[in-house]
């Protein structure tokens, strides 16, 4: 069994910026990018598995990365945004 950790970081801003609609700018600092103030996350991901004969990879890093952003990115961007307008 191998172990694969990926860290994916992405930003929450205070209001729709159609984050995700364009290509990614700054990969080190995340994606959707910061603009301005915002909320800045940084999520690891952790995959156990068996290379894959053909490539050698677990999985190809890319295909954790559009998930994260597929499925974990709305779902903390909605919880930010719902504490931002219950709180104020």
């Amino acid at each position: 069994m191998f172990r694969l950790t990926r860290e994916v970081r992405f930003s929450v801003n205070p209001e729709e910026a159609g984050e995700l609609s364009g290509s990614p700018t700054n990969g080190f600092a995340g994606y959707p990018s910061l603009l301005g103030i915002g909320h800045f996350f940084m999520l690891e991901v952790t995959l156990v598995g068996e290379p894959a004969p053909e490539t050698g990879c677990v999985v190809n890093i890319k295909l954790i990365d559009q998930k994260v952003r597929e499925i974990v990115v709305p779902i903390v961007t909605a919880f930010v945004r719902r504490g931002r307008l219950a709180g104020g």
